[in-house]
């Protein structure tokens, strides 16, 4: 249902980054000569029926006057015409895509230059045990050193 080359893997920016640029001059270049192809086509298909006579037209086409929208309906309905602009429209649809990735990648690379991806998550009942652990080993570490200040605190001489 989708493209797979367009998704992007969070593990592998680098490799994303890189090759991002490729995929989108590729479906560029198609978009730009399909639509050459397209409008050849078109022009040629036009030039054609113009120069037939309106017998011609009449038994091949059934239209019985060669006007401008006979000629455009004529040649929208051609199938090499069909076939050429529905990859057209595919190729424009790709380029578009691989556009839109090579955004979403920079947004990701942002991201990750801010450390948005090394931040620990996890479920609410795991971080409120990891505090309690975390609030015991701190108690556990002031109460040592309490301890040990009481016994390297000088004290004073004894009276004899």
């Amino acid at each position: 249902m989708f493209n797979d080359d367009i998704l992007i893997d969070r593990n592998n920016l680098e490799e994303e980054c890189a090759s991002a640029p490729a995929y989108f001059d590729y479906w560029q270049n198609q978009e730009a000569d399909l639509k050459t192809d397209k409008e050849n086509k078109e022009h040629n298909l036009a030039m054609a029926i113009r120069q037939m006579t309106d017998e011609e037209i009449k038994s091949k086409y059934g239209f019985t006057k060669v006007t401008e929208g006979a000629v455009t309906a004529i040649v929208k309905s051609d199938p090499e015409f069909q076939r050429l602009s529905r990859q057209y429209r595919q190729a424009e649809a790709s380029r578009k895509s691989y556009e839109k990735k090579i955004t979403l990648l920079d947004t990701l690379a942002k991201l990750h230059g801010q450390g948005y991806f090394s931040k620990i998550e996890g479920k609410p009942e795991l971080r409120s045990i990891m505090a309690k652990d975390a609030r015991k080993k701190i108690e556990e570490a002031i109460r040592e050193r309490r301890s040990e200040n009481e016994k390297n605190k000088p004290r004073k001489p004894r009276k004899v």
